[in-house]
Parts: structure tokens; C-alpha cells; sequence
């Protein structure tokens, strides 16, 4: 193997091209990354299997090793950028992956290789593709049912819910209605014990103040007899009697 070849076979970019890959198809993603990561993820896994196919297809002689270095520069950016994320979650870092894997298209579009290796490696990388889109698209189906399913139970218990507060209150109605009759009844009985009362002293007041007027009233008249009398009698009014 010559030297020109030997820069291009044992260069690091098919290295670097791995360790993406093993790192996208390889790191679990929690639950509520997943759908905000999972298409980032798969495009890089598309793009890097392309990008491979087309190194280990190409010949030695027409690539240029600038394009290679290239190649480890963005295949390594984007792992860093897509670790820094799951790190941080700092969605900025997405945006710099997908920008190292642009750069990475665009370099590997350099590099000729003859159109038949070209072509199965663009169909490989689509299904590749496709096939990453089809299980997120599942697991999106599965944790929508879930959800659904989930919501429906939640809708179930709300309606029981609001069935017992509504039984509640109606409780609560018919305790406050009854209570406050309770208090309008006695209320009214007060108020009528009390004007008897009030009428029964009244009256007894009454009877008390006649009784004292024909008291007064037959005093008198006693002295006027006896004043009559003595006057009858010839005796001086004025003179006092024994």
C-alpha cells in the first residue's frame, strides 16, 4: 500500500464516522426527550451510515484528505453538541448538531465515488431513515393511546367528582334551608310569647290602675257623705271630727 493510499485507509474519519453512530444508535433517551431528540438523532444516524458508506466505497486516489479532516471535525461536533444537550437540554446545542451535520453532507458530497456504490448508499441511508421514523412513529402511537387512555380515566374521576360536590352542595342547601327555618321559628315564637307578655302585663297594669281609681274613687265619695253629713247636722265643715 502506498503512502497516498495508506493517508486516505488509515485516516480517522471512518473512526470518528463509528463513534457517532454507536453514540446516536446507542444512548437511551428519557421519556420526555425522546420526541424532541428522536428525529435530531435519526438524521444524524442517516447521514453518518451514508457518509461511511461512501468513505469505504471511495477511491483512495481521488479524495482529497483536507475533506477527510472535515469529516472528524463535524462527525466529532455533533456528539459533542448532541452530549452538551443531554447534559444541559439547552436546545441551542441541537441546532449546532444539525449545523455539524449539514457540514458533514456538504463534505461527503465532495468525495466522487461511481454511481452505483452512490446510489445504494443513499437507498441504505433511507431506509435506515425511514426505518428510525417508523419505530418513533410507533412509539408516539403507543404513548398517545396511553395518554388517551389515561385522560379518559381522568375525565371519569372528574365527572365523579363533580357528581359529589353537586351532592354536597345540595346537602349543604337543604341543611342551610332547614336551619334557617329553625331560626325563622323561633324567631316567630319569640316575637309571640314576647307580645303576650307584653300584652298580659299591659293588662295586668291596666286591671292595677282601675283597681287604684275605684279605690280613689270610693275614698272619695266616703268623705263627701260624711261631709254632707255633718253639714246636715249643723256642725261647722271646717271643725275637725274625732
Amino acid at each position: 500500500m502506498g503512502a497516498l493510499v495508506d493517508r486516505v485507509v488509515s485516516h480517522a474519519a471512518i473512526g470518528s464516522l463509528n463513534d457517532l453512530l454507536l453514540f446516536v444508535e446507542g444512548t437511551p433517551l428519557e421519556s420526555d426527550l425522546e420526541e424532541q431528540v428522536r428525529e435530531h438523532f435519526n438524521r444524524a444516524d442517516a447521514i453518518g451510515l451514508h457518509a461511511r458508506k461512501v468513505l469505504e466505497n471511495a477511491d483512495p486516489y481521488f479524495v482529497q484528505t483536507a475533506l477527510l479532516d472535515r469529516v472528524v471535525q463535524y462527525s466529532n461536533g455533533t456528539r459533542a453538541e448532541f452530549n452538551n444537550f443531554l447534559s444541559n437540554r439547552n436546545a441551542n446545542h441541537l441546532v449546532n448538531a444539525q449545523a455539524n451535520v449539514d457540514g458533514l453532507l456538504a463534505t461527503i458530497i465532495q468525495i466522487p465515488v461511481t454511481t452505483e456504490v452512490h446510489i445504494e448508499a443513499l437507498r441504505e441511508a433511507a431506509a435506515n431513515y425511514h426505518s428510525s421514523i417508523s419505530e418513533w412513529t410507533r412509539n408516539l402511537e403507543q404513548r398517545m393511546a396511553a395518554l388517551i387512555q389515561e385522560i379518559g380515566g381522568q375525565q371519569g374521576r372528574l365527572a365523579e367528582s363533580a357528581t359529589e360536590i353537586s351532592n354536597q352542595k345540595q346537602r349543604l342547601d337543604t341543611a342551610i334551608a332547614a336551619f334557617q327555618q329553625q331560626f325563622s321559628d323561633a324567631q316567630s315564637t319569640r316575637q309571640t310569647e314576647h307580645t303576650a307578655a307584653e300584652q298580659a302585663r299591659a293588662t295586668e297594669a291596666l286591671k292595677e290602675e282601675e283597681a287604684r281609681r275605684t279605690t280613689f274613687e270610693e275614698s272619695e265619695k266616703k268623705k263627701e257623705r260624711k261631709l254632707f253629713g255633718r253639714c246636715a247636722q249643723g256642725v261647722d265643715p271646717a271643725q275637725r271630727s274625732d
